[in-house]
């Protein structure tokens, strides 16, 4: 165990920084964007669906880009 807690510690750490380092330029571009509140809305609207389109396609095979062009979700169940 404490091996483990020796390799993934400072990499957890250094994904933290990395990720808020990324969100910050994220939610930069969203602000000068589209402005304030609709940019952040945007953005994390964006984030969302990413997160969505990445979920439904390692865990269940379902390419989320086709169901939604096509229509089709049958096909996947």
């Amino acid at each position: 165990m404490t091996i483990i807690v020796a390799v993934f510690y400072p990499l957890f750490m250094k994904m933290e920084s990395w990720i808020k380092d990324i969100s910050v330029k994220v939610i930069k571009s969203g602000n000068s964007f589209a402005g304030k509140y609709l940019g952040l809305s945007l953005t994390s609207l964006g984030g969302l669906l990413v997160s969505v389109y990445f979920y439904a396609k390692l865990w269940y095979h379902i390419d989320f880009v086709q169901v939604l062009l096509h229509g089709n979700i049958n096909g996947y169940f």
